[in-house]
Parts: structure tokens; C-alpha cells; sequence
């Protein structure tokens, strides 16, 4: 027969407390640091998005290619011509308005005018044409300058 005290009873239940918090924390902190904020203004120019995670809101006027799967949702706010599917990517002609695409791994793209961009999550951006971008880590910065590719990772 064994005889459990009280307080070796309170010691066990008080370390696996402090565990399962130190690895809550340890969570929270990952997740936080895998994550950032991206912004872009154009008046004219072509962005491509690719996500891993998050969401990204894009507004303009022009062609929207978006590449869905079934990670991600797509809510699409504004009119357009005419929609072409080649494979998973759909292109959008003559659009305008506001698209907002959440979830995980999707690509977007916008080639058109007056172009607003915002994400947040993680992925990579490539601008070309004219306008300035910035994330939550770097100042802003012009793209597109002598119609070069500028790329942002976040």
C-alpha cells in the first residue's frame, strides 16, 4: 500500500501547470513572429500576391487572376466583363471593385489602375509599374521604379 501526501499530490499537478503554459507561450510567440502586415498603393502596375496564410484585400480597376484551393475563400465585391478559367486559376476581365481572399495558400494577382493593396499573414509580394509599398517591418519604398520588379517577403 502507498500513501500519497498532499503536497506531492499539489507538486505534480503545479509542474505540468508550468508546462503547459511555458508551451502556450512558446506557441503564441511562433505564431506571432511568422506573421506581418504588407501595404500598396498604385496608380498603375501589376501586383502578385502568394499567401501561405492570412488575408489580402485588393482594389482597382483592371484584370484579377485569383488561384483558390480549397483552403481559402474568396468574397468579391464590384462588377466584371467576363471570366476565364484556365485550370485553378481564374482571371476576371474588366474588373472593378474589391476583392477580399482568406485562408491558406492561395496566389493573387491584379494588373490594372489605381490599385490598393493590404494583407496580413504571411507570404511574398512582387510589384512592377508605379506606386510605393510598405509592411510592418520596413518604412514605405516606390515600386516599380525604371519598371523593375520589386519583391516583398512579410
Amino acid at each position: 500500500m502507498c500513501l500519497r501526501t498532499l503536497p506531492r499530490v499539489f507538486e505534480k499537478k503545479r509542474t505540468g501547470i508550468i508546462f503547459f503554459a511555458i508551451l502556450l507561450i512558446s506557441f503564441c510567440a511562433v505564431f506571432a513572429a511568422s506573421s506581418g502586415e504588407f501595404w500598396a498603393e498604385g496608380k498603375r502596375g501589376w501586383v502578385k500576391f502568394f499567401a501561405q496564410k492570412g488575408y489580402v484585400e485588393v482594389e482597382g480597376k483592371g484584370k484579377l487572376w485569383l488561384k483558390t484551393g480549397l483552403e481559402a475563400k474568396e468574397e468579391i465585391e464590384g462588377n466584371y466583363e467576363t471570366i476565364e478559367k484556365e485550370g485553378e486559376v481564374v482571371l476576371y476581365k474588366g474588373f472593378q471593385g474589391k476583392v477580399k481572399v482568406t485562408g491558406m495558400s492561395f496566389r493573387v494577382e491584379f494588373r490594372g489602375e489605381n490599385i490598393k493593396f493590404h494583407a496580413v499573414g504571411k507570404g511574398k509580394a512582387a510589384l512592377k509599374g508605379e506606386g510605393t509599398f510598405k509592411t510592418d517591418k520596413e518604412s514605405e519604398q516606390k515600386w516599380g521604379v525604371d519598371y523593375k520588379w520589386a519583391h516583398c517577403r512579410f
